[in-house]
């Protein structure tokens, strides 16, 4: 099987710190995925919102190192570009690790499923969303990214489910939310792979109390 070509690597800033789950594998296919690390509370940097149940968002904390990740794929891939045979997915399988450009970036995928004979969907595991690409923008990745855990948490806001989850209340949470530094408490353990938490906007408000509540939408600075 083809792989990337070798080029020089300088190791991105990575917390050895950090405790992690283990790195899971599809055994039939022997495909490595991503790893999440444990929760710790904190800043995080919202990255994408599609409910109140269902947001993620990355901590200020490994900032530096994301950034790192992603000047490195940059000049790893754009090295590469002479040589795009090497780059292509010979397997298109759910759970795989791969890479998508969107403008001059970089960003670690995974594949969900397969949508029709020419498009996946994929979801970006270090901002948290999910899109339909063409299978001709996948390119692959090597093992030793898929051990630098995901940057993404996933989080849901205590005591909130389902019902609660109406037009009004996800267009508010977005407005409060999206790609504001909030600080992060998780209050109990995860639910279906989400973190339930408190939320704490910059000037003390408490998130999970201003959805309850019919007051105007504050002022996001």
């Amino acid at each position: 099987m083809n792989t990337i070509s070798p080029a020089p690597f300088i190791e991105p800033v990575i917390r050895s710190d950090i405790p992690s789950l283990p790195l899971s594998m599809n055994k039939k296919n022997m495909i490595y995925i991503f790893v999440w690390i444990f929760l710790e509370d904190g800043i995080y940097i919202i990255t994408h919102v599609y409910s109140a149940i269902e947001f993620y968002g990355h901590s200020l904390v490994r900032q530096r190192e994301l950034n790192a990740l992603h000047r490195h794929l940059e000049t790893i891939y754009n090295l590469n570009q002479t040589n795009e045979q090497s780059l292509s997915v010979p397997l298109i399988v759910e759970g795989i690790g791969c890479v998508i450009q969107q403008g001059e970036q970089y960003h670690r995928v995974i594949i969900k499923h397969r949508e029709s004979d020419t498009r996946v969907l994929v979801k970006l595991v270090d901002r948290g969303d999910e899109l339909p690409v063409d299978i001709s923008e996948l390119l692959q990745l090597e093992q030793r990214y898929l051990t630098i855990p995901a940057f993404a948490q996933p989080f849901r806001l205590t005591n909130y489910d389902d019902s609660q989850s109406t037009t009004t209340i996800t267009r508010k949470f977005k407005r409060l939310m999206l790609n504001q530094s909030v600080q992060i408490t998780q209050t109990s353990p995860a639910i279906k792979g989400f973190f339930p938490v408190r939320v704490q906007l910059a000037d003390n408000s408490i998130v999970n109390d201003i959805l309850l509540t019919n007051d105007p939408i504050p002022p996001v600075e």
